[in-house]
């Protein structure tokens, strides 16, 4: 019934819809994906399987022509992760991040994030971009 339901919205819908923040297997990416439920997927890394389940679930995807980005909930690692699939992944399109989020990240050099133009760009740094020791257990961001 709700796989019914949500053929009949995907049909009816004039704005382009995601799925994903609530799945965590990629069986559940292939279903969407194959039935054309969705314009992009959205998974979550630490849901999916980290950087290796999320290009995996972006292949499946591009194969489909749809769309991939990334549903962000996580700290600073997390979002690390997120760019530099964002970077090898052709069809990706948008990273979901809380509101908030990044004015505190950015405020740490050692993490390596750069803003430009609305943009977070993709360190320059090896692996992830983050210097060693940067995020420690505890760490609190606070304007």
């Amino acid at each position: 019934m709700a796989e019914a339901a949500a053929i009949v919205v995907a049909r009816a819908a004039t704005v382009p819809l995601g799925v994903g923040e609530g799945l965590s297997v990629r069986p559940g990416f292939r279903d969407a994906i194959e039935k054309q439920l969705a314009d992009f997927v959205q998974p979550v890394l630490g849901q999916v399987g980290g950087i290796w389940g999320a290009r995996k679930v972006a292949v499946l995807a591009e194969t489909y022509y749809v769309g991939f980005g990334l549903h962000h909930c996580g700290g600073p690692v997390a979002l690390a992760m997120g760019l530099q699939v964002a970077a090898c992944t052709p069809n990706f399109t948008m990273m979901e991040l809380p509101y908030g989020l990044l004015s505190g990240f950015d405020k740490i050099p050692e993490i390596g994030l750069e803003i430009r133009n609305g943009h977070l760009r993709v360190p320059s740094r090896p692996g992830l971009g983050i210097e060693h020791g940067a995020v420690k257990t505890g760490l609190v961001i606070r304007d």
